[in-house]
């Protein structure tokens, strides 16, 4: 497949709005799920659901899914809707996961769906945020990045006993995938367009938007790989500059303020610990 195959998960495109269908915010949440990025006002009970996928060499399977979710980013942040930014959770999943889900019918794979239920979950507590009297929610954006957690092609993944012979061969595309240049380009150009500047304009007097980055075993391996890139690339792309602390976080290079990812999470990583010790070198540095 070339670089703008289109994807086989998602072929009809790859951002979806979900909306809390209910009456009441208290009962069951029902999905109404839309393709394209909407503009939700503050404290709506929806949120973004963005998808990028990869091969097991790194490439895209279709590199306008990435410029598709930093668009619904861009968005977000300069809605006249609404003033309040958007929060930005970046999910990478591991081993024997896909990005496969059908909106129509709700079939797809598990981890997805819990991720979705994360969202949910952040979209109800930013209807909960009020300041001075007015809604003072942001836009929660999901954006999960997909890979073959098992070989498609592969008749071990459904044998539950077998299935597990496929670690080796998975880790070693997770490998590839944290080193290519286009894991380590979306990371860069999602953090940009959460934290980096609005058509050329200062930063100045826009609301914060926090970012947070996970991954998941096999898929900690591919982030932490692709952070560390960027921590060592020169120009620092990650730390941008600040004219004023935002939020109950200051981070700081060289003790002046920086627009930095807020949090990176790594869950039962595959990675090596060496990764982790060079990250928290780069940090200090």
């Amino acid at each position: 497949m070339s670089k703008t195959s289109r994807s086989l998960l998602h072929p009809k495109g790859s951002v979806y709005t979900v909306r809390h269908a209910g009456t009441d915010v208290r009962s069951q949440w029902k999905d109404k799920i839309g393709l394209g990025a909407e503009d939700l006002e503050p404290n709506a009970f929806g949120f973004t659901q963005a998808v990028i996928e990869f091969r097991d060499d790194g490439a895209f399977v279709n590199g306008a899914q990435l410029g598709a979710a930093t668009q619904c980013i861009r968005q977000a942040r300069s809605s006249a809707k609404n003033r309040n930014g958007a929060l930005v959770v970046l999910f990478i999943h591991g081993w024997h996961h896909t990005a496969a889900w059908n909106p129509a019918t709700g079939d797809g794979d598990f981890h997805f769906g819990q991720f979705r239920e994360m969202l949910r979950s952040l979209t109800l507590r930013e209807a909960e945020r009020y300041s001075q009297g007015r809604p003072a929610g942001r836009h929660v954006i999901g954006v999960f990045l997909g890979w073959s957690g098992d070989r498609p092609d592969s008749w071990l993944r459904n044998i539950p006993i077998l299935k597990h012979l496929s670690f080796y061969d998975r880790i070693g595309s997770a490998s590839d995938i944290g080193g290519a240049k286009a894991v380590v380009d979306t990371v860069r150009d999602i953090v940009l367009a959460t934290k980096g500047p609005l058509n050329g304009k200062s930063l100045e007097g826009q609301p914060e938007s926090p970012i947070i980055l996970i991954g998941h075993s096999m898929g900690a391996l591919i982030l932490e790989s692709a952070f560390l890139s960027l921590l060592n690339e020169e120009g620092e792309p990650l730390a941008m500059p600040s004219s004023s602390p935002n939020g109950c976080v200051e981070v700081r290079k060289d003790g002046k303020l920086v627009h930095f990812p807020d949090l990176l999470l790594a869950l039962n990583s595959a990675a090596d610990s060496a990764i982790a010790k060079k990250i928290v070198a780069a940090l200090e540095r």
